[in-house]
């Protein structure tokens, strides 16, 4: 699987002295980690969830009762909902001396079917009832997990060698050339960043650790075998419960979880949830945050004051894993408003390099460059890797990240900006570049430009597609184009519009111009954006004008109809907790978040409150009841 990039002798340079501290000759594998603790801690908890728990000797046995199936394997895709039976897999997996491909079930088959077409792994580890989900490769065959949890458990076999240089996994992240790109990824990386991370954490024999990482996600792999590696207990989260941060909050506080791996907004929505309810988590020790430039805000300042937990800055791509850390001081009254993003973890070289790949002294910007910890490449695109892996004349082989930054006086990075159109989008990587390729593919769409409103606020940032008409060509309506798109990107890549136009306005020098385009149809304007008739159609109903107002001040937009939909207006999973309550401040019900995802727009939420409103309202006397659902109705 191994994938090392050849030398570019046109951008070779002699590197500086790197910052960090060289990788230890004592870096295992990641399982090597969990079977180290399954040998210590053998009847402690090492996994809980709703109904259930999993003690480490257990966990050890079903793992590698299953590694037993999987002999001669050397690459396992993973599908199925966060669970016993998936950790298990990964486990077994591992212990199986092969790598992993995480498959999540939340992204289009078509984008899943791709995968593994592209990765073509032996095996696929799934639930029985998702065995024909899938379209599997020639030679592919599954191996159903349901009976993980029931097998017969016999002796626990020793550790096995894994080498260093082995695959650990396969990651698939947005790709510029219109298809998502596989990461491979040797044990070295992941295992450093688990020895570092084991040595600095105050995580301990009786911790719980959330994982609230989607699997396709790296922060899984950090989640579950830091947990592991301490002899702590990983606890599942379902999805409903994740994406709501009321009730993540809720979890946060009955399952005494010690510590969690949040995105930056996700974050602040938690920290928000905390302050309008005057309800913190007392058993919160340690959080770490990544996946875009974290903002303190007053709540989030409120929540570390209360809580007294730790908050560390993390900062790496997929292609490096965390490669650097920012331990805030303990006061959060000290903490600046865009903290940096630290130093470079044990294991991990950081340089700020100009063009010509010479370092820059600090205080000047320029290109962040990693080493020392990184990824043997792109999957079967030999090409990409030569372009974005390089090795230098002295033999240093490095990544270029792509982001922006500047070395601080005492070494310490600050993170600036991208060099390119790749965005960060609630802590997932977003190519435009992917999106675009989609869209031209569509019949009567003949050129597409993807621009991220808000940009500068993660927590409005949305995309909207604007697309150039083929004359003469009928075009499906901007409905229908976000439909097909939606046939093959995962949610977070998916524009929260689409604008069709004749044509593009360009600058001077022929380019489209960009800016030009945010004007035309700015976040203000909801009717410029949409291709259907501007008949506002009936009026609004008492509580259609309520949401209608929150919608306004959530989104900073104005002329909507009953049909307005949240999304369409660049609102995203993570501001619907927000949209949430300020619909429970005023109607009074409590409205689940996971509901609002299917009643998504001003009218559709005003019927799911009546519904809400008169389940609350059961033992009241009738009379009261219908006077109450006639003024909502507006009548």
């Amino acid at each position: 699987m191994s994938q090392s990039s050849s030398p570019d002798h046109s951008e070779q340079a002699q590197m500086p002295q790197p910052t960090g501290v060289a990788p230890s000759s004592e870096t295992d594998s990641v399982v090597t980690y969990f079977c180290g603790s399954a040998a210590r801690y053998p009847d402690t908890v090492a996994v809980r969830w709703a109904d259930g728990r999993l003690t480490y000797r257990e966990l050890r046995a079903h793992a590698g009762a299953l590694a037993a199936r999987l002999k001669g394997v050397q690459l396992a895709a993973v599908y199925g909902e966060r669970s016993a039976e998936l950790t298990i897999a990964i486990v077994a997996t591992l212990l199986a001396g092969a790598g992993y491909v995480p498959l999540d079930p939340s992204y289009p088959r078509q984008r899943l079917n791709y995968m593994l077409a592209d990765c073509r792994p032996d095996v696929l580890l799934c639930l029985h009832k998702d065995a024909g989900a899938l379209e599997l490769p020639d030679g592919c065959r599954v191996v159903a997990i349901d009976d993980a949890l029931s097998a017969d458990l016999g002796a626990i076999a020793a550790a096995p060698a894994v080498p260093q240089t082995g695959t650990c996994y396969v990651m698939y992240t947005s790709g510029s050339t219109g298809q998502p790109k596989g990461i491979v990824m040797p044990h070295s990386v992941p295992g450093n960043l688990i020895r570092f991370e084991s040595t600095r954490s105050a995580a301990t024999v009786g911790w719980n650790t959330l994982q609230f990482a989607p699997i396709s996600f790296d922060v899984s792999v950090q989640e579950m075998f830091t947990t592991w590696s301490t002899g702590g207990t990983l606890i599942l989260i379902d999805d409903e419960t994740r994406c709501d941060p009321r009730d993540l909050l809720s979890y946060l506080v009955s399952q005494q979880v010690h510590r969690i791996f949040l995105p930056c907004v996700a974050l602040q929505m938690l920290a928000e949830a905390a302050a309008s309810r005057g309800r913190y988590p007392a058993s919160l020790r340690e959080v770490c945050t990544a996946g875009e430039q974290l903002r303190i805000t007053p709540a989030i300042r409120e929540f570390f004051r209360r809580t007294r937990a730790s908050l560390a800055n993390h900062y790496g791509p997929t292609e490096t894993h965390v490669a650097t850390t920012e331990r805030l001081p303990a006061d959060p009254g000290q903490w600046p408003a865009l903290p940096a993003i630290g130093r470079a973890i044990d294991g991990a070289v950081v340089y700020v390099l100009d063009a010509g790949m010479q370092p820059l002294p600090a205080g000047d910007p320029g290109e962040i460059w990693i080493g020392g910890i990184l990824a043997d490449g792109y999957l079967g695109r030999p090409e990409l890797t030569e372009d974005r892996f390089k090795v230098t004349a002295d033999g240093t082989r490095v990544y270029r990240t792509g982001d922006i930054g500047r070395m601080l006086d005492d070494g310490r990075l600050e993170w600036i900006g991208r060099q390119d159109d790749q965005l960060k989008i609630r802590g997932f990587r977003v190519e435009t570049g992917e999106i675009e390729v989609r869209l031209r593919a569509i019949d009567g769409i003949v050129d597409a430009v993807v621009i991220a409103e808000s940009p500068d606020d993660p927590e409005r940032m949305h995309l909207v597609a604007y697309c150039v008409r083929q004359p003469g060509v009928p075009v499906p309506g901007s409905a229908a184009v976000l439909e097909s798109l939606a046939a093959e990107l995962p949610h977070f890549m998916m524009p929260a519009r689409c604008v069709l136009l004749d044509e593009f306005p360009v600058t001077p020098n022929g380019k489209v111009d960009r800016e030009a385009l945010r004007v035309a149809s700015g976040p203000g304007d909801h009717e410029a954006s949409q291709t259907s008739s501007s008949d506002p159609g009936p009026p609004l109903t008492d509580a259609e004008a309520v949401i209608a107002g929150i919608y306004a001040d959530l989104l900073g937009v104005t002329k909507l109809t009953a049909e307005t939909s949240f999304f369409g207006l660049g609102g995203n999973s993570l501001g619907l907790a927000r949209l949430a309550t300020r619909l429970e401040e005023a109607f009074g019900p409590r409205v689940p978040v996971f509901e609002l995802f299917t009643h998504n727009s001003v009218a559709a939420q005003a019927a799911l409150l009546e519904r809400l409103f008169a389940a609350e309202l059961d033992e009241y006397p009738q009379d009261d009841v219908m006077a109450v659902l006639d003024q909502m109705q507006g009548n």
